[in-house]
């Protein structure tokens, strides 16, 4: 196990096993999944999040980049460079889930209160940050295509 201090600050990233970080990876994603398919088809009421889900296309990316980090870890384990953009990815997915879940049960609380049909439920500010984190994940997709092209 290899620490790594980033960029002179007092955080520490630290190297897990290549199996832990898959078996994260790949829980995340799937979690992730699950949340997706809930809030495009069980919450009708909510178009506008389902057009931002089906836009942003998550759901594709998210199988997508769970697929090529499985294909390549065992490959490129030995490489820290390499390491240290896997465990980046498994961090911004675990955040985007995280923010999807807390999505999900505030809609799901919204639903149970008294005339919820007619009431309002502000989601401005959760859909501004996983499209941020949406495009930080990107970002960082990009990152580890070009870092196992080189």
């Amino acid at each position: 196990m290899s620490l790594i201090i980033n960029n002179g600050s007092s955080t520490l990233i630290s190297f897990i096993g290549k199996d832990v970080i898959l078996q994260t990876i790949n829980k995340t994603c799937s979690s992730i999944i699950v949340i997706l398919n809930y809030l495009i088809y069980d919450c009708n009421n909510f178009s506008e999040i389902k057009q931002t889900i089906e836009l942003l296309d998550i759901n594709n990316k998210i199988s997508v980049i769970n697929l090529i980090i499985e294909e390549n870890i065992e490959k490129y384990s030995d490489k820290k460079s390499i390491n240290l953009v896997f465990n980046s990815i498994k961090q911004i997915l675990e955040l985007l889930n995280d923010e999807l879940f807390s999505l999900k049960n505030k809609i799901e609380g919204h639903k149970k209160l008294y005339f919820s049909n007619f009431r309002k439920i502000n989601l401005e500010n959760e859909m501004k940050s996983i499209n941020n984190h949406n495009n930080i994940l990107d970002k960082r997709f990009n990152l580890l295509i070009k870092s196992i092209k080189i």
